[in-house]
Parts: C-alpha cells; structure tokens; sequence
C-alpha cells in the first residue's frame, strides 16, 4: 500500500516506489540525473539577488499557482492565497487543505518538498502546521537556504524562466556574469502582445521579430505560450486563426 500513515518514517527513500523494478529505475538511473527544467515561473530577479525568505509560507506559498487552486477549490478565501494575510494564517490553511488532498499528486509534491527541503518526515495537516512551520521557519533563517543555494542543492544544471518578450533580461545578463555552477536561460512567452494585437487587430509581427533576435542574443532557444487564438496575416489584411 502506498499511503504511510507511520508519521516518523511517512516520507521514505522508496516513497511511491511500490515495485522493485520502480526502485531500481530510480535508485539506479534517475536519483543522480540533473534537474533540466525547460519550463519554470522561477523570477529572474531572486536568482540574480539570490533571495532569501522571511518564512515557509512566502518562499513556499508566495507564487506557487497549483497550491493556491487546491485552496480555492477547497473554499479557502483569496485572502489566504494572494491577499496580504499573514504568512502563517496563510500556511495554516493550506495544512488543512492537505488533509482532503489524499491522492492528489499535490499531497505527495508538497511532502517531498517538506522533507527534502525542510527535513520534516511528517504529514502535514491543521494538527502539526504549528510545529512544522517552526521547523521550516528555522531551515530558511539557516545559512545557504537561498535562490541559488536551493538550485545547486538540487543539482539543476539548466532552468528555463518564463518572460515577456518586452523585457530587457536585465536579470538575466546578471546572471550570466555571477552565477556560473547554473545555466539560466529566458524563454519566450508571447502571450501578453498576442493578446493586445488580437484586440486592436494590429499586427505585431515587426515588432516581435526584432525582440525574438534580442532574446536569441541571451541564448533564447524555446517558446511557450497559452493562447488559443493567433493572427494570421494575408496580404494586407489581418485575419484570427484558432490553434
């Protein structure tokens, strides 16, 4: 069975692997792997600044989109996702949104992270959120629990941010000059002018090819995007075309 209700040994270094062929495949060939992640909302800014948090529910809470749609589905008010209450109110409610997350792939993330992160074996849930977020307020005043620190610890050796192609990638030119052991790179995510083009019917092609050159300067090589609708151009006339 896969669920561990033992709270002392809950997150062990077999966890999810059910099977000895599943243990070999990991413990084998993926556990030492590289983290390669073409896709991610980490900010350029807090790797360039190498930010450090004030507690748990701010470097855990603070832009994590999947864990707030798991409150409001729960009736969590927004207040408690992107709303100024404090973090541990904050970090409170989603301890007892983990207790009806049983099976949801979020319940097994958010208790990997906390043990490798954090160091914290147990369940969460509104009866240790108390205890634990002590534990977890002590490891991010530790020394080393930083932007960079935290990506070297996970053996990532190349991150993909996602970033509008109106911006200077400032960030990411001091990246390039002062953080070596990661390979940081801008993804193109055209969505935000797509999006105002589609509304004015004016074509942005120009414009976008000029900053698509500039994002392949800073070593751009990927695109992402979300939009359903594009712009399709014959001749002189501008026509919308679904995906």
């Amino acid at each position: 069975m896969w669920y561990n209700t033992d709270m002392k040994n809950f997150i062990s270094k077999d966890y999810l692997l059910t099977t000895d062929f599943a243990r070999e495949l990991y413990h084998r060939y993926a556990e030492g792997e590289p983290i390669i992640d073409y896709h991610c909302h980490l900010p350029p800014r807090e790797i360039a600044e190498d930010k450090r948090w004030n507690d748990i529910a701010e470097v855990w809470l603070g832009g994590d989109h999947y864990k707030w749609r798991q409150m409001r589905s729960n009736g969590v008010p927004e207040e408690y996702c992107t709303g100024s209450v404090p973090g541990r109110e904050k970090f409170m409610k989603y301890a007892e949104t983990m207790e009806k997350l049983v099976k949801n792939p979020l319940f097994d993330w958010s208790h990997l992270e906390l043990k490798r992160y954090f160091g914290v074996n147990g369940r969460l849930s509104s009866a240790t959120a108390a205890k634990i977020w002590d534990k977890c307020n002590a490891v991010v005043k530790s020394e080393g629990f930083s932007a960079r620190q935290l990506m070297v610890k996970s053996n990532v050796e190349v991150v993909c941010t996602t970033d509008d192609p109106d911006d200077n990638l400032e960030w990411h030119s001091k990246i390039a000059k002062s953080f070596k052991e990661v390979k940081v790179l801008p993804t193109w995510r055209p969505d935000r002018i797509l999006k105002e083009a589609l509304l004015k019917r004016k074509d942005p092609m120009k414009h976008l090819a000029e900053r698509h050159d500039y994002f392949a300067k800073h070593g751009c090589v990927l695109s992402d995007t979300a939009s359903r609708r594009f712009l399709r151009r014959e001749g002189s006339r501008i026509f919308l075309s679904n995906v």
